[in-house]
């Protein structure tokens, strides 16, 4: 409802079959409710809101991948990855290292209590997840979320 009240295009490209992650379904939808009403009011004027899954296999060692954060990902760990890209404003460069900090918001006084990546960002660690948030080149934000697969039994 809140996509069609925005003129927000959504596209879905979600990945069939992907390995079993344990998660709770009611914080995890907590997060996504928050990325996605973040995204949406990122872009006023309308855009498009891109959700992507897929799982793969890590490779290398990356950004929040093998650091003490995150002991928890080896390379050869298969992951699910979930992609949320919008074409909004994106976020000053110079604000994105604060972006998960309690009370900090980029949004107009009474529109946000900056509380929403805070505790999106608490839920996925607690999940043994990681979220990363960045600029896209061409516009907008691209979020990262990346859950360990459960290992088959």
């Amino acid at each position: 409802h809140e996509t069609d009240k925005s003129h927000v295009r959504v596209v879905k490209q979600l990945a069939q079959d992907l390995p079993l992650v344990r998660l709770d379904k009611g914080k995890i939808e907590q997060v996504f409710v928050n990325l996605f009403m973040n995204a949406l009011h990122a872009m006023p004027g309308g855009g498009a809101l891109a959700v992507r899954t897929y799982a793969t296999q890590l490779t290398e060692v990356g950004h929040r991948i093998g650091s003490r954060t995150a002991d928890h990902f080896t390379i050869g760990d298969t992951v699910v990855a979930a992609e949320i890209d919008d074409t909004g404003m994106g976020i000053p460069s110079n604000q994105l290292t604060k972006i998960f900090d309690p009370f900090f918001t980029t949004k107009p006084t009474g529109k946000g209590t900056g509380l929403g990546l805070s505790v999106t960002s608490k839920i996925v660690a607690l999940h043994g997840g990681t979220i990363d948030i960045r600029n896209r080149e061409e516009g907008g934000v691209r979020v990262t979320i990346i859950f360990k697969a459960q290992e088959r039994e």
